[in-house]
């Protein structure tokens, strides 16, 4: 299913993984994990949507120059996006490298849990929110009271 037509409600995640058993373990992990996404694998699609994805899952087993630039224009065409790589090598160069390149956080996909997947997506879920949200109006903040009043001490 595209991710532009996922139920409401749920978040769209678009899964960038090119071996297809970890496509299949990813989506498992996801749905266990209790969060109510929907996975559109995008390497599975004539015609990926990933301006409507709220999160992407890049797997990756190395950096190479096809992985380089995948993660350069994905972090340059959707600044906003959380870039979360699924690392297929426990290396520290490929993940400090990863997040160089835009990737906003580094998971091994050895190590994969459904708490532990489920819990960085609903992190990126909220910093993403908050990234979107408001700044507060000054005007309407004027009258409540400064912290120190706000709480008085002993």
């Amino acid at each position: 299913m595209p991710v532009s037509e996922c139920p409401e409600g749920s978040i769209k995640i678009a899964l960038i993984e090119p071996e297809a058993s970890d496509v299949a373990r990813i989506r498992e992990l996801v749905k266990t994990g209790s969060i109510p996404a929907d996975v559109a694998d995008v390497m599975a699609s004539e015609n990926p949507d990933l301006e409507s994805a709220e999160i992407m899952l890049i797997g990756l087993h190395d950096l190479g120059a096809t992985e380089r630039e995948l993660l350069a224009r994905l972090h340059a065409g959707f600044p906003a996006t959380p870039l979360i790589v699924l690392a297929g090598s426990d290396s520290p160069s490929l993940a400090a490298e990863a997040v160089r390149l835009g990737a906003h956080h580094v998971l091994l996909k050895s190590r994969l849990t459904p708490e532990k997947l489920s819990s960085t997506i609903r992190y990126f879920v909220h910093y993403t929110l908050d990234r979107k949200r408001p700044a507060p109006d000054s005007e309407a903040l004027a009258g409540l009271p400064a912290p120190k009043d706000a709480f008085p001490g002993p």
